[in-house]
Order: structure tokens, then C-alpha cells, then sequence
């Protein structure tokens, strides 16, 4: 008698709780229910650019990169980098792997959990629809330039699948330097902004010819005690055609690598593109390890690592 008037009185918790994946779902939210938990567990997925940002602004409220980044939990069971190759087995095989370069052609986001002890270096798509109903002359000044392969860079596409590759790139990063478009607001708040400053301009906007390209960094500086150096550089480099739309010219990433490594340091760049970074990083010394979706660019990419290491020094 005593157990039917404990399971009457446990029954309209029951009824609530088989209530809640309905309330939910008229909210507009993927429900994971557990009967187990007070609450739903609730994902709302961002379908307009609306939504992005309100999703991006929430995220910008997450816990950022600390100034001193040693203090940072690394990924647990990270497999070490090793001479051409990273180590583990559940890493797939790499596309290219010389002494000082790996490039694999995967999805970074599959990636980037396995490895750590890193130092961030990229640029990635920057979300601004790039060589879609783009002024096409040509021309000295950044106009021209083609679309990407089997990828859009509409805002929408890049807070999906280009967002979330660079909120996780940076936090486990022992310090990072990200080129950046105007999305600034989007990304993980910078410990500092600099950049290249182009007298002749490197492109152009509504606001006239753009001669400046942010790069964020975050963390600290190495050999920040031996004496600071300027952040900016002033160049007006051109990169050579290779067939990809947008590389940038080596001697910037040859000095971003040059401020923001040791000769030690281990450099990854998810979004490697047609290898730029990862060539800089050879000239100089450093191991890196590139990640690129695209196999076409990877081709490109193996092909300029195959070449002679230019003996640049630290």
C-alpha cells in the first residue's frame, strides 16, 4: 500500500519531465532529452546572419586565452610532433611529410584535437564572398582575385565551418597570430592587433583602397624580456600567382614566424592553403604542420615544400 502511494506521488514529476522534449521543440531547439537531468540539453542552430552574430556574440563572452598562456590546460593524450610526421596512429596519413613539414588534406576540425604544444600561424578565409560578384579588372591593388574552391566565404558559410576551426585553433595554442578580415567582432578577443601596413593598398572597399591587414595576436611575445619589436610591417611584397586565389606573400609570413616563433616551436596553420606559411616556416627552420580541406591546393602546397630550403635565418 505504502508503494502505490509513493509511485501516485511521483507520478506528475513524470508527467513533467515527459513534458519538457515538446515545450522544447516549440522553441525552435534540437532537443538530446535524458530523463536523467532536470533540463533538456537544447543546441539552436543559426540560420540567418542574424543568428550568427547573436551566436558569435555569445561565443565572444566565452573564456578567452590567458597573457600567460603556459598556465593553459593542453589537450590530454596529445600525441608529440615528430621529425616529418606527427606521431599517434589516429592520425590519418599525411599528404606530404618531409624533416620539417607535415600537410595533411583532412578537415581541420578532426585535427586540430590531436595535436597541441603548438603555435598558431594562418590566414583563413576571411567571409567576404571572395571572387563572387567581385569587381574583376584586375590590377595592382588586390582586385581580381577568384573565388575559392568548394568554398563559398559568404558570412553565413564562414561562421559555420570557418568560426569554430579558429575559436579552437587559438585556445589551445601556446601563443597565435591570425590574419583577419573585417569579422573582427566574430573572433576570440586578441591579446593585441597588428599587421602589414601597404602604402600602395592591398585591396579595395566601400571606404576607398585598404592598406591595412589586422592580424590578431594572442599571448604573449617570445623574448619579450630581450626587447619588444614592432607588431606592423610596412611592405609592399607581392605574392607570386600559384593558383590559389589569395596567398600572401612570403616575406610577411617569413616575419610573422620571425616574431611570434622560437627556434624551438612547433607552428600549425589549419587553413594552409597553398603552403606559404608552411614554406616559411621550412626557410627558417621550424617544424610545421599544415592542415588543408582542398586537395588541389595541397598539391600546391607539396610541390613548393618538394623545393630547396631557401637557408633563411632565425
Amino acid at each position: 500500500m505504502r508503494g502505490k502511494r509513493f509511485a501516485a506521488a511521483l507520478a506528475p514529476r513524470r508527467r513533467k519531465l515527459d513534458r519538457r522534449p515538446q515545450r522544447a521543440a516549440r522553441l525552435g531547439a534540437s532537443v538530446d532529452f535524458d530523463a536523467h537531468q532536470a533540463r533538456p540539453n537544447t543546441r539552436r542552430t543559426c540560420k540567418t546572419a542574424a543568428q550568427c552574430r547573436h551566436l558569435t556574440s555569445k561565443m565572444s563572452h566565452a573564456p578567452k586565452m590567458h597573457p600567460n598562456t603556459t598556465d593553459l590546460p593542453k589537450t590530454q593524450d596529445a600525441p608529440s610532433v615528430g621529425s616529418g610526421d606527427l606521431l599517434g596512429s589516429v592520425l590519418p596519413k599525411p599528404y606530404y611529410a618531409d624533416e620539417w613539414v607535415t600537410l595533411y588534406n583532412a578537415d581541420s576540425r578532426e585535427i586540430l584535437p590531436l595535436v597541441s604544444d603548438y603555435v598558431l600561424i594562418t590566414d583563413p578565409p576571411y567571409g567576404v564572398a571572395l571572387g563572387v560578384d567581385k569587381d574583376m579588372r584586375g590590377g595592382q591593388h588586390g582586385l581580381g582575385k577568384g573565388a575559392y574552391h568548394g568554398f563559398g566565404d559568404s558570412y553565413e558559410e564562414w561562421c559555420a565551418s570557418v568560426l569554430p576551426i579558429i575559436y579552437d585553433a587559438v585556445k589551445r595554442a601556446k601563443r597565435a597570430a591570425v590574419f583577419t578580415g573585417p569579422h573582427l567582432q566574430e573572433q576570440p578577443k586578441a591579446t593585441a592587433i597588428g599587421g602589414i601596413y601597404c602604402p600602395a593598398g592591398a585591396g579595395r572597399h566601400s571606404w576607398g583602397f585598404k592598406t591595412l591587414l589586422p592580424v590578431l595576436f594572442y599571448g604573449t611575445a617570445p623574448n619579450l624580456n630581450l626587447g619588444a619589436k614592432p607588431n606592423t610591417l610596412q611592405s609592399s611584397a607581392t605574392a607570386d600567382k600559384n593558383g590559389h586565389p589569395c596567398p600572401k606573400p612570403l616575406e610577411w609570413m617569413t616575419w610573422l614566424i620571425g616574431l611570434a616563433t622560437e627556434s624551438t616551436d612547433v607552428v600549425l596553420d589549419p587553413f594552409a592553403g597553398s603552403g606559404t606559411t608552411l614554406r616559411a616556416a621550412k626557410d627558417m627552420n621550424r617544424r610545421a604542420i599544415g592542415i588543408e580541406i582542398n586537395e588541389a591546393y595541397c598539391e600546391i602546397a607539396a610541390r613548393r615544400m618538394a623545393q630547396s630550403v631557401l637557408g633563411f635565418s632565425a
